[in-house]
């Protein structure tokens, strides 16, 4: 998953990525979740390439997203999570903003 998010962002030339996982079916484990965070993740920093992860979840497993953004923040990864994807949309388009 990190390798496609950091080609995606390298093709489009962005540092930030929208990651929604809103229709995702199932639940990851809390072991799974970490292994994401400490695993996964930490390659979007090792280029440069990446400068933030915005993640938009259903909501419905808040507190493992949420652990997933805090163990993902440890690792030094820049990842907001958010329920609502306008409010997604809104964080990134002010960073766009605030970069000028």
């Amino acid at each position: 998953m990190a390798r496609d998010v950091i080609d995606a962002c390298a093709e489009h030339s962005v540092d930030t990525a929208l990651v929604d996982i809103s229709n995702l079916i199932g639940r990851l484990s809390i072991g799974d979740s970490y292994s994401i965070a400490t695993k996964e993740f930490p390659k979007l920093n090792q280029l440069g390439i990446v400068k933030k992860v915005v993640i938009v979840d259903s909501g419905k497993n808040n507190e493992r997203i949420q652990f997933f953004g805090r163990i993902a923040r440890s690792f030094g990864i820049n990842i907001q999570v958010f329920t609502d994807i306008e409010k997604a949309k809104k964080s990134m388009a002010f960073d766009e903003i605030y970069k000028s």
